[in-house]
């Protein structure tokens, strides 16, 4: 995808999305701290499972920190909608310019449809559906050898361009 010309002053607002266990959701701080540092007047909000919350709540980066509870769905069909439709109303309120999805979790292809971001970003999974919902794809993590943090970060490169740091063998 060609990168179009894009400064990050232009971010107003920005959701990181990592739909995942309570090392996954902390291992994506660095994407929330990076984004910040590049950004620094960027409003950098969070989207995570409510469970996984004590990972990032005192994120000092962290303008508002969106909770999804795994509990909505035994909790009723009418329950469940209404929390989703509470909880999505309070992310189109904030209108953001970049998603940033961390993970596969088609529930991140949906939500940036219903969000319409201007710029958005997830790995490389799947064709169709899932690929027509982000402007940005970056390669899903194949190299055992590289950290998590290193691919999560892969998330802004795609969107900025930026090369990957080489390994030394230091």
């Amino acid at each position: 995808m060609p990168i179009e010309a894009f400064s990050p002053t232009s971010l107003r607002r920005a959701l990181v999305i990592k739909l995942r266990h309570h090392g996954d959701v902390l291992l994506a701080a660095p994407v929330i701290s990076t984004l910040k540092r590049v950004a620094p007047h960027c409003e950098v909000d969070a989207l995570i499972y409510a469970d996984t919350a004590p990972m990032l709540e005192a994120h000092p980066a962290l303008a508002q920190l969106h909770l999804i509870d795994r509990n909505w769905k035994r909790q009723g069909l009418v329950r469940q909608a209404a929390a989703e439709s509470t909880l999505i109303s309070k992310l189109r309120a904030r209108r953001y310019d970049l998603v940033v999805h961390l993970s596969v979790h088609m529930r991140g292809s949906w939500l940036v449809r219903l969000l319409r971001p201007r710029w958005s970003v997830a790995p490389r999974f799947r064709a169709g559906f899932w690929a027509n919902s982000f402007t940005h794809l970056y390669p899903a993590q194949s190299d055992p050898q590289r950290h998590t943090v290193e691919t999560n970060l892969d998330s802004l490169r795609a969107r900025w361009g930026w090369s990957r740091p080489r390994r030394t063998n230091a």
